[in-house]
């Protein structure tokens, strides 16, 4: 954010740190309502415009800050308020010896898949009622393994003062929905009741790898065009 813009936010007293600095409004509409991807409410509207089949499944990619700069966790939040979801509505469910196994259904595999490649760490996380959550492991063979908790009991903060919760046990961000993608899951209710929402968010460490990446398929392009 430019200073301009950053004094005018801290004039207004509105509060700024690393998790909420990025709320900005590059452009409005004809009446002057901002529009960002902050506003995932406004998703119905968007897909109207584009003239798009209602989706069956949407993947929304923010970056999230680890719990270490070497974190490799990659965070699918599924639902952290309400419509609270169970976890038999994922998939195929049971419960073996306190230890929890989900085999996720079509829809599930198929967004699991599309970013699998990113990290060979992907936590999948949702809420069934205000003290019970769920965080699930995907394996190898897209089974996963998974443990119940209690956002209000087993949740800390990374940074005093920031909402940046995670589980001190696992070292793990817990970001079953944070609160845009809520919006954006209400919405989405709205035009496909049955649609799947995945919130996923990459931590620094797994970012980096991913510029270098496509730095150097670039690199690589540029030298074949090359003719060298």
């Amino acid at each position: 954010m430019a200073d301009t813009p950053l004094k005018l936010l801290t004039a207004w007293g509105i509060p700024l740190n690393p998790s909420n600095i990025d709320v900005i409004y590059p452009y409005t509409d004809e009446q002057g309502h901002p529009n960002c991807y902050k506003l995932e409410e406004g998703l119905p509207r968007f897909i109207t415009l584009l003239e798009l089949d209602p989706p069956e499944l949407v993947i929304d990619v923010h970056g999230c800050v680890g719990t270490s700069a070497s974190d490799q966790a990659v965070i699918v939040g599924l639902g952290g308020l309400p419509q609270f979801h169970q976890p038999a509505e994922f998939g195929n469910f049971m419960e073996k010896e306190a230890v929890l196994h989900l085999f996720p259904n079509q829809r599930m595999r198929h967004g699991l898949g599309l970013i699998r490649e990113l990290s060979p760490n992907i936590q999948a996380q949702f809420c069934s009622s205000p003290h019970c959550g769920y965080n699930f492991r995907l394996l190898g063979g897209m089974q996963m393994i998974g443990l119940r908790l209690d956002p209000h009991n087993d949740l800390s903060s990374l940074t005093t003062g920031e909402e940046r919760s995670y589980l001190p046990k696992e070292n793990l961000r817990c970001l079953p929905g944070a609160g845009a993608n809520a919006l954006q899951r209400l919405a989405m209710r709205k035009v496909n009741p049955e649609s799947t929402c995945l919130h996923v968010e990459i931590p620094t460490a797994v970012r980096k790898k991913m510029v270098l990446k496509l730095h150097a398929l670039e690199f690589e392009s540029s030298f074949d065009a090359s003719g060298l």
